[in-house]
């Protein structure tokens, strides 16, 4: 695919591949920010800030952020299917149990996140440090799990071997990077929301960079992972998509030194920079997997007849009608959320 994705696919491939990687790029802003915030939260746990604004901002705001991340991760798991239907059944069968315990995993990190919001500054210390890390545990596994899952259903090689083997552990090189890197991108994510609701900039900055620099390294480390043929596809023809993502990510560190050295805070860059970041990830993360679906010109025609009779299936305007009245739905709990929040301080 010598055009930056999804251009240069046939017209339903595009349609539903774009619709993938935008329906993916919502739910990651929101699962990043329990990611993030929890492991922020350890940090502030081992450190005994009781009374501190940020954390206390994170426990309010957290179990919100991860029932919007589960409800945005239904859209790109049902697009998935019909994008690349074998490889996703594939991976999820031969992890089976193993990816299944995603699923209770997800139950009790929110039940912890509930549990840390109702205790609040009256937790003892060893509560305030125990409960993140069961938390973190909770949401780096089911992360870790994802990561595994993706990188599985795109090593087609492997598939017959594990499956003879009866193994339910897939250890490819890309997994460990790529988790890395999607961890350390949750850290400005966070940071960006604790700006916007608590103002402490120098704090956030620091959490920011942090993150940054662990995206840079682990980049580097996934790229280092990657096939030939993968490497391809980076490089070629979504140049543009890499260019946009280096942009993005210059652009939000330059964003967070001006907070860091200057308190100049600027939150439509900081917000824009990001956006294109998540953005750029999601085309990215699409246009290698696309690189590795089978070259045989039979397999991908039947892969775009496949896109081509979904299409014709129609309701995509009942699908558009239900988004456009969540966007609207969330919009107005977020705000119901921020002023139950602020009146509950002010009393």
């Amino acid at each position: 695919m010598d055009l930056p994705f999804p251009f240069g696919l046939p017209f339903a491939s595009a349609f539903y591949e774009a619709l993938l990687a935008l329906t993916f790029s919502m739910h990651l802003v929101f699962a990043q920010l329990v990611l993030g915030g929890t492991s922020w939260l350890v940090i502030l746990g081992i450190k005994n800030a009781q009374h501190d604004n940020v954390a206390r901002t994170l426990r309010d705001w957290l179990p919100f952020a991860l029932g919007i991340a589960i409800t945005l991760g239904v859209a790109p798991l049902l697009f998935l299917q019909i994008v690349d239907k074998q490889g996703f059944y594939t991976a999820g069968l031969l992890g089976s149990h193993r990816f299944m315990a995603i699923l209770p995993a997800l139950i009790v990190g929110f039940y912890l996140l509930y549990l840390q919001k109702k205790l609040g500054d009256t937790a003892q210390r060893s509560w305030r440090v125990l409960l993140p890390i069961l938390t973190l545990a909770a949401f780096a596994f089911t992360g870790y799990s994802w990561s595994e899952q993706h990188a599985l259903a795109q090593d087609r090689d492997v598939w017959v071997s594990m499956y003879a083997a009866s193994r339910m552990h897939y250890s490819g090189a890309e997994v460990l990077p790529r988790f890395v890197f999607f961890a350390s991108m949750s850290l400005p994510a966070v940071a960006l929301a604790a700006l916007l609701l608590t103002r402490e900039a120098k704090r956030c900055a620091g959490v920011a960079w942090l993150g940054i620099v662990g995206m840079l390294v682990s980049a580097a480390w996934l790229v280092a992972t990657m096939s030939p043929t993968r490497l391809e596809a980076w490089n070629g023809g979504n140049l543009a998509w890499s260019i946009a993502l280096a942009v993005g990510v210059a652009t939000a560190a330059v964003g967070w030194g001006l907070v860091r050295f200057r308190s100049r805070i600027r939150p439509a860059l900081l917000v824009s920079s990001w956006l294109v970041v998540v953005l750029s990830i999601a085309a990215l993360r699409e246009a290698l997997r696309i690189a590795s679906l089978p070259s045989r010109a039979p397999a991908r025609e039947q892969l775009a007849n496949t896109h081509e009779h979904a299409l014709e299936v129609g309701g995509f305007l009942v699908f558009l009608f239900f988004a456009l009245f969540l966007a609207c739905l969330f919009a107005w709990l977020s705000r119901r959320v921020a002023s139950e929040l602020s009146r509950s301080r002010g009393a």
